[in-house]
């Protein structure tokens, strides 16, 4: 009875965290389905529209680090909940925008809630599963962006827009990530960690763990592969490929709701095979169904089946290296901390260096440009992981408890 009420406890906090973590994308990354409006609307360039990716993600890169160090000394829900409300009321601001500069400022003060949302709510998730499960339920939290962010948002945003106007898309998007965070605060239990919430953890200390390094280059590359791709899809089917912006929607969203069936399916096998195969064979598989995408011209229906696919792999593999593998690196204690401390670096150079790289590419040489660089940093990815140990709990030495901290000596 205890173990059935447990598993009950358990799947009630992931759905929630999914729904959370769903709202929290679908703020972050549905501005870019409202390009096609927004950049002729407050005359951007190229290079400003990569700039409004890349609004939310100093202070992101800032809050996920330091949030998640302050949720290792004082309780994850104690930092998760009143970040998460914050979100959701900048989320809402963006509606009464009315020029690139104040759609900036907000996007900005955006990222303090949403960057704590990644390392606090992926420590949740991962002390509160069962380590058979661990990679199957942070896959399905990192999988809420991906549905409702990049998949149903792309439908969501772009048919809410034209019917009531894009003004009112974000005030909508901002009262129910707030609505949830309530929830949460209500319903889901923290795990009890004793005295770990009192003790100061040092932020650095994470760095003893050598892997470490390496899954900062990775959360760089990922991060790179996604936003640059969130950024420069829409422009790319519309101003390309020559599609309305709601057929363009239509098509993107099956990049995001095969990418959740990705997130569903690959972590569960990784929880049985390994980590390591499952990020390397989905990372080189994900980059090259990308590039035939980018490279052929085909029709809308194809197009659509091949950016599924890429993302089927692509999102797929993505909670696993950011997230399941870094919490699997260090102990427990320093979970929110090593999430932090790796999206610290990966928010830095893949969502706000790269979006503007990515505009300045797409100025120059044109809106094929930026996704290449999209599909080569997946790439990267299948090769940066051979470095890494496997760290699974059925599969790895070290998997489960964190890796000795001599391997950093």
């Amino acid at each position: 009875m205890n173990k059935d009420s447990n598993v009950k406890k358990e799947y009630t906090m992931v759905a929630c965290m999914l729904l959370l973590w769903g709202f929290i994308g679908l703020n972050r990354v549905g501005i870019a389905f409202l390009f096609p409006i927004l950049v002729p609307l407050f005359h951007m360039s190229y290079f400003q529209a990569g700039l409004l990716i890349s609004g939310t993600s100093v202070l992101w890169a800032v809050s996920s680090w330091v949030g998640g160090n302050m949720a290792d000394r004082l309780g994850r829900k104690k930092v998760l909940i009143p970040s998460m409300i914050f979100a959701g009321m900048m989320a809402a601001l963006m509606g009464i925008a009315w020029n690139f500069t104040s759609m900036l400022t907000v996007r900005g003060l955006l990222g303090v809630g949403d960057g704590t949302g990644w390392s606090v709510g992926n420590s949740m998730v991962a002390e509160g599963s069962a380590p058979s499960r661990r990679g199957l339920n942070m896959g399905l939290y990192s999988g809420g962006y991906t549905l409702v962010g990049a998949g149903l948002g792309a439908i969501i945003i772009t048919r809410l827009s034209a019917s009531i106007g894009w003004r009112w898309v974000f005030p909508l998007v901002g009262a129910a990530t707030v609505i949830v965070a309530i929830v949460i605060a209500l319903v889901v239990k923290e795990k009890d960690r004793g005295d770990a919430t009192r003790k100061a953890v040092p932020i650095w200390e994470v760095f003893k763990y050598r892997p470490m390094i390496y899954l900062i280059i990775l959360n760089c590359l990922i991060l790179t592969w996604l936003q640059v791709s969130i950024g420069f899809n829409p422009l790319f089917l519309t101003k390309v490929r020559h599609l309305s912006p709601v057929l363009a929607g239509s098509v993107l969203s099956g990049w995001g709701i095969a990418g959740f069936a990705g997130q569903m399916v690959l972590p569960a096998i990784s929880d049985v095979i390994g980590r390591k195969k499952i990020i390397i064979v989905s990372a080189l598989i994900a980059s090259l169904i990308y590039w035939v995408y980018i490279t052929s011209n085909i029709s809308p229906a194809l197009l659509a089946v091949l950016i599924s696919a890429s993302g089927f792999f692509g999102w797929g593999q993505l909670s696993l290296a950011m997230a399941t593998v870094v919490s699997e690196t260090v102990p427990e204690r320093l979970h929110g901390t090593a999430i932090g401390v790796a999206n610290f670096f990966g928010v830095i150079v893949g969502t706000t260096v790269m979006p503007a790289v990515g505009g300045w590419a797409a100025g120059v040489w044109g809106l094929s440009t930026p996704l290449i660089i999209a599909a080569a940093a997946m790439l990267l990815v299948a090769f940066i992981m051979i470095a890494v140990p496997e760290t699974a709990p059925r599969r790895g030495k070290f998997g489960g408890g964190g890796l000795r901290a001599d391997l950093g000596d």
